[in-house]
């Protein structure tokens, strides 16, 4: 019998359910102790969008996402791995908590799982996209390559305001595994607008004398990535 204090990855009872591979979610390497912090800024109730990026690219680097999207949801009682879960759960959910400020994480202490701290921080914080969403959309349409601005400094602010719309507003996320037996290339469709809107918002803005590279981009079929206009607008 294995100690849970000296090994990680054995149950909360105390007793292994087995070994853990380094790719299973429920494995914890020795460096994921509770009181670890996701993020550099504690959320502090401005800003939602840019945070909750910010911890689920961390949750993703563990990959630890599942527990707070549902996708890795909690076993049976019953189930072998059901104290390994419960013990991982909790470590997601006091990774969230310690990326708040202790004003809201306070308010939160008694939520049971990950997944419920997740959505009652969204449903919290997240009422005010339409504003957010109303700048964002006015940003893209203002953003324009000054004129000692070079394309390259441009392109990476106008990409700056696209991720943030993509957090807010992108394209959202299949969980019932419908999109992965799609046959009409849905999803594949729903990028390249994607692309054209991009495309169309990078080369609005670029500067006049970009005219030339301008109508050449525009008379292309099929048109460039987002990526290969700036490519050519650089050249």
């Amino acid at each position: 019998m294995v100690n849970s204090e000296e090994n990680p990855n054995s149950a909360v009872s105390g007793i292994s359910t087995g070994v853990i591979g380094m790719q299973d979610p429920l494995y914890l390497a020795p460096g994921d102790i509770s009181g670890l912090h996701l993020v550099s800024a504690p959320f502090n109730g401005k800003h939602y969008v840019k945070w909750s990026r910010a911890v689920k690219m961390a949750l993703i680097s563990k990959n630890k996402l599942g527990f707070i999207t549902g996708c890795y949801p909690k076993p049976e009682e019953t189930a072998a791995t059901y104290q390994d879960w419960i013990r991982v759960d909790y470590n997601v959910l006091c990774w969230i908590l310690h990326s708040l400020i202790p004003e809201i994480s306070e308010s939160l202490m008694y939520v049971t799982t990950s997944k419920q701290l997740w959505e009652e921080i969204k449903e919290r914080y997240c009422q005010a996209n339409a504003p957010f969403l109303y700048q964002l959309r006015k940003d893209v349409m203002q953003t324009i390559q000054s004129d000692n601005q070079s394309v390259a400094d441009y392109f990476g602010k106008l990409k700056s305001v696209w991720e943030d719309l993509q957090s807010l507003d992108g394209i959202p996320d299949c969980e019932c595994g419908a999109m992965s037996k799609c046959s009409c290339t849905l999803l594949k469709k729903m990028l390249e607008r994607d692309n054209r809107h991009k495309l169309i918002d990078f080369l609005m803005g670029l500067d006049n004398k970009y005219e030339t590279v301008r109508s050449q981009i525009l008379a292309c079929d099929p048109l460039p990535t987002i990526n290969q206009a700036f490519f050519r607008s650089t050249d």
